[in-house]
Formats: structure tokens, C-alpha cells, sequence
């Protein structure tokens, strides 16, 4: 299954391009996916942070995935890292 993961906030730093395209298993769960994005990261991302991916949640364009859901059968998520503000 072709993941199409688009990048947020500090994953948006990491690269040029706003996303990143993982091959995973047909019926691949949001905590493979965890796992493919932390070993794209420590092949591709030098200034990665492994507690970033840890705080970090996986969402479609209508919810937030947890960690032992299917991946949408469109490939299309979205990494969304955790926000603090004034």
C-alpha cells in the first residue's frame, strides 16, 4: 500500500517537499506506519528528533487515526506534531 504522508509543523522542517511516500503492507495498522516514518527518518532527516515522532499523532482529512487502526484505504495522512502557542 502507497502512503502518501503529508508533513506539519516540525516535520515540514525536516525537508523540501511537503510529502513523503512510504510503501507498507495492504493491511497495515497507524503503529507500522509509526514505524516506517522513524526509519525513513533516521535514513533521510539528520536533525530528526525520535521524541517529536513519539508526541506526534496520524490523522486523514476527517480524524485522528490511533495507533491500532487501518491506514486509510486511500494512502492519504497527514503526521501532525504536538503545538504550543501564546
Amino acid at each position: 500500500m502507497k502512503i502518501m504522508l503529508s508533513l506539519f509543523g516540525a516535520f515540514r522542517g525536516l525537508q523540501a517537499h511537503p510529502v513523503v511516500e512510504l510503501e507498507l503492507p495492504a493491511q497495515a495498522d497507524v503503529a507500522a506506519l509509526r514505524a516506517a516514518v522513524a526509519e525513513h527518518a533516521a535514513a533521510h532527516w539528520p536533525d530528526f528528533r525520535p521524541a517529536l515522532l513519539a508526541a506526534s499523532v496520524f490523522a486523514t482529512e476527517h480524524e485522528v487515526l490511533r495507533e491500532h487502526e487501518a491506514l486509510p484505504a486511500d494512502g492519504r495522512v497527514a503526521i501532525l506534531p504536538p503545538v504550543s502557542g501564546g
